[in-house]
């Protein structure tokens, strides 16, 4: 695990850029891959000396959103230090068939160029609940907390939403997820909701399997559930659903508000949230019966 030190988020100080490489010529790997198309990580892959390389150039097929002024500078910046490597950075360089490709079919791509076998069928590990979700009990699972404000739809937007559910019926109980910063406002919430505590991502999977579905916004709980073959409904702000969405039939995305610069990779110049202002209550609640009546 290692956070890129370009990240404008990451806690990995510089200087781990360069102690990094002779860690992955430790490893003398055959082959790498990467199917993000950043030639930062392409000349990672070529230092640590694989003779097979599969990933994506910084094509504009390939680089996600290049109608942004920032995204299109780095792309250049990008091909610039591709060009710069003596006979290219992979050697089994790859351009997707659609732009708007998911991430899961990138990753189909690189094995497939690799002669390896892919299947993203879900689940895709074992975990075992604390308590077995009951079949004739729906529960919600609720998690409101992201860690960009562009991808946050409002607490009480999720509060408002499980009261709805509730007071219809249509489910028995609401969990609300808590990971560790995150502490939620109480009152906002309807009558007995359970709030679940989830300080590691065990936790965090046990208490999803303990429910009938999750309401989610653009964030990890949501990929995290998909994996588990947990239905999932993803409030969608300033990323893409056609890229980013929990991959899988039984899950669903919306997004509240049509932006002229969605998607924006989390960097709005609007003075607000237009892609999660519209989205009410009302439309994530018709959208998680919608989930819970498919299982």
């Amino acid at each position: 695990p290692w956070n890129p030190p370009w990240e404008p988020d990451s806690g990995t100080p510089r200087g781990r850029f360069r102690e990094i490489v002779p860690k992955l010529r430790s490893l003398r790997p055959a082959a790498s891959v990467c199917p993000w198309p950043d030639a930062r990580a392409g000349w990672l892959c070529r230092l640590s000396g694989a003779k097979v390389r599969a990933g994506f150039p910084m094509l504009p097929g390939n680089y996600h959103a290049m109608h942004i002024p920032w995204r299109a500078k780095n792309q250049r910046f990008g091909r610039l230090l591709e060009l710069a490597c003596p006979g290219g950075l992979y050697t089994l360089p790859l351009r997707r068939p659609d732009p708007l490709q998911h991430r899961i079919p990138d990753w189909e791509q690189a094995a497939r160029a690799l002669g390896l076998g892919f299947d993203a069928t879900a689940p895709w590990w074992r975990v075992e609940p604390a308590v077995a979700a009951d079949p004739a009990r729906r529960v919600l699972a609720l998690a409101p907390h992201t860690r960009a404000a562009s991808k946050e739809w409002p607490e009480a937007r999720f509060a408002d939403t499980a009261n709805l559910l509730l007071r219809n019926g249509r489910i028995h109980e609401a969990r609300a997820l808590c990971p560790p910063g995150f502490e939620p406002r109480r009152e906002l919430w309807p009558a007995g909701t359970v709030f679940v505590r989830t300080p590691g991502f065990g936790d965090l999977a046990a208490a999803l399997l303990e429910c009938s579905a999750l309401l989610a916004n653009d964030s990890f709980p949501g990929h995290l559930a998909a994996s588990l073959d947990v239905p999932t409904v993803t409030v969608f702000g300033s990323g893409s659903p056609d890229w980013f969405r929990p991959w899988g039939p039984k899950h669903t995305a919306l997004l509240g508000g049509r932006c002229p610069h969605h998607p924006c990779i989390e960097r709005c110049v609007m003075p607000e949230f237009y892609c999660l202002g519209e989205l009410t209550p009302e439309d994530a609640a018709r959208a998680v019966v919608e989930v819970l009546e498919s299982r």
